[in-house]
């Protein structure tokens, strides 16, 4: 037994396992496309600058940023963008990359993150 459990112990204090947020990959609808456009859900580490960006889903983003965010939504930045996956390939192009270069001033390096900004989209 290591220090802090016999401390945690000692102290009568219950140990918690840490949930973080789960990566998402969306999977399109033929609503969506009819739509045009998803909602697109970003989750980052404050402490941690250079901290790795994962795509998380609507839940999980409610989560942490709803009225009563859980702890571990306090340890996070997260973003929401909207994702155009329908028109010409130039409004697409030009819409998504505003989109992220808007964004990049919430969550640096997220242009790192979405290169693609033609990803789902249907012509």
């Amino acid at each position: 037994m290591n220090l802090l459990n016999e401390y945690s112990k000692a102290k009568g204090i219950k140990k918690t396992i840490k949930n973080y947020p789960k990566q998402y990959f969306p999977q399109l609808t033929a609503e969506d496309y009819r739509i045009g456009y998803i909602e697109r859900y970003f989750a980052k580490p404050r402490t941690n600058p250079q901290g790795v960006i994962i795509e998380i889903d609507k839940d999980e983003y409610n989560s942490l940023t709803g009225l009563f965010p859980t702890p571990v939504g306090l340890h996070y930045n997260v973003i929401k963008l909207r994702w155009l996956i329908r028109g010409t390939f130039e409004a697409i192009q030009r819409s998504n990359s505003s989109t992220v270069a808007f964004q990049e001033k919430y969550m640096p390096r997220i242009s790192l993150h979405l290169r693609n900004m033609l990803q789902f989209w249907q012509g």
